[in-house]
């Protein structure tokens, strides 16, 4: 003889049934819990424990009805089933219901544990970038908490896709200030972007930030800001970027034009020469085309 379905099988449907607002699905699981006893009716209904229940299979939709109906009915929710809630939100890329519950979390004071914090940064970064990802990232961040930084990196690099510059400027710099190195290519767009737009100053205070960190750029980031800061006649300031590009070994055949170029042109020949023997000693002589037009700058 079959033996009847049991709670899993019933959540898996009246999740599914929450997800895509099917009410006679919802309905009908729910009136088969009750009649085969897996769920009690109120005013017995402990709705820590449903949504624990629910949470515990890793659904994402039901709880969030019996959440909300608990929270409707004034129900005293534990501060272990806000976390559930939040978490099981995260995990399931709901970031937009997840920083929800976190407001309520923060007026219930109802404080995360480190295994939820984790969890809730890592969803809020792999969703869509907001106004409202944005504030929770950088409080966050600015109180300590550290974010996955491959989950960090993406979402500054889809703000940076978007054209969210500023966006992407503010929260790159809370993240620095509390020594949290983001990836090269978030940083590199940055430079890049600032450069571009002639915010040489701004350009050179990230890479500062990113060279207290003991990070670096990518070398298209850095010939980027090599050729603006000779553009503005910093000639200081650029050698002492190709220093630490050389430091960390991401020096390539075009750093050396850039340098060797700007160097003739302010008539510094004897570092411009001494450039010129290391680019090639190192084997990154460039074409013949370039390197006849590099040269030319000597006589």
């Amino acid at each position: 003889m079959r033996s009847p379905p049991g709670f899993g099988a019933y959540a898996s449907v009246l999740d599914a049934g929450c997800r895509f607002g099917n009410f006679r699905v919802v309905g009908s699981v729910l009136k088969e819990l009750v009649v085969c006893g897996l769920l009690p009716t109120a005013p017995f209904l402990d709705y820590n424990l449903v949504i624990g229940r629910f949470c515990d299979l890793g659904n994402a939709y039901a709880p969030e009805m019996f959440f909300r109906r608990a929270r409707s009915a004034n129900f005293r929710l534990s501060k272990g089933t806000y976390r559930r809630v939040l978490g099981v939100f995260s995990e399931n890329g709901r970031a937009k219901e997840a920083m929800e519950v976190y407001k309520i979390m923060l007026v219930e004071g109802a404080e995360m544990d480190s295994e939820c914090c984790a969890a809730f940064l890592s969803g809020v970064c792999k969703g869509e970038p907001s106004e409202e990802a944005d504030a929770v990232l950088k409080d966050l961040i600015g109180k300590g908490s550290v974010p996955n930084v491959s989950d960090l990196s993406e979402y500054v690099d889809g703000q940076c896709s978007r054209g969210k510059w500023r966006e992407a400027s503010d929260l790159l710099n809370v993240a620095l200030e509390k020594g949290v190195m983001l990836g090269d290519f978030c940083c590199g767009s940055l430079v890049q972007r600032y450069c571009d737009e002639g915010l040489v100053g701004s350009a050179v205070s990230l890479h500062d930030k990113v060279k207290k960190s003991g990070g670096y750029l990518d070398g298209k980031s850095y010939n980027a800001l090599l050729e603006a800061l000779f553009a503005e006649k910093r000639i200081g300031e650029a050698v002492g970027v190709f220093d630490y590009m050389r430091e960390k070994n991401v020096l390539g055949s075009a750093s050396f034009v850039i340098m060797v170029t700007a160097l003739c042109r302010e008539k510094e020949m004897r570092k411009a020469m001494n450039l010129h023997d290391e680019m090639l000693k190192l084997g990154l002589k460039p074409d013949d085309a370039t390197y006849k037009c590099l040269i030319s700058g000597f006589v």
